[in-house]
Parts: structure tokens; C-alpha cells; sequence
């Protein structure tokens, strides 16, 4: 449900986002407030989403798992409880990484 005047939740602070001030960095996808982006570029679901956009766009997936793998620790991948912890993290990283195959 969407309140008039505010573009959603934040995925950053998890505080609701007031329309005009919100950072889309994919169409219809998470939502952030500028400043939240701008104080913390590096949070776990802003470098999701910009990974995932540029995923999206074409950059080359080798450059994309490698920050990916700096970021969340990607050596990880085998450990049962990374995995259920950040199932959107090992998505997007099988994803990328089955895209090289192509």
C-alpha cells in the first residue's frame, strides 16, 4: 500500500521516504533517501542494487563478482549460513557468474 507523499522505505535506515527525496538506482526497485545514499555508499543493499543495475546494463561480470566477492566476502559462498542469511547476495552472484558462461 502506497501513502500519498512518500515513495516508501528506505533500505538503508528503514525510515519512510518522503517523495522528491528518495535515490532510485533501478526503475520500480528499492528505495533509498539521498542522504542515506550519500552517507553510506557502501551499505549492503545500495551496493546490491547498484551491482545489480550494472548487471543489468552490461558491465563485464568478471569486474562485477569481483566486487562482489571484495564486498560481501563471496568465499563464503559454500557456507550454509551465508547463505541463508543473504540469499538475495548469493542470487545475484550465481546469476552473474552463470552469465560468463554464455
Amino acid at each position: 500500500m502506497k501513502i500519498e507523499g512518500y515513495a516508501g522505505v528506505c533500505e538503508i535506515c528503514f525510515r519512510s521516504i518522503e517523495e522528491e527525496s528518495e535515490l532510485h538506482l533501478r526503475e520500480n526497485e528499492k528505495n533509498f533517501h539521498r542522504v542515506c545514499a550519500e552517507r553510506d555508499p557502501n551499505s549492503y543493499y545500495l551496493v546490491l542494487e547498484r551491482i545489480r543495475g550494472q548487471f543489468e546494463q552490461g558491465t563485464n561480470p568478471t569486474d562485477l563478482m569481483n566486487q562482489m566477492e571484495i564486498r560481501y566476502k563471496i568465499p563464503l559462498l559454500n557456507d550454509e549460513r551465508f547463505n541463508e542469511e543473504n540469499p538475495e547476495v548469493i542470487e545475484l552472484y550465481r546469476q552473474i557468474s552463470d552469465s560468463r558462461a554464455l
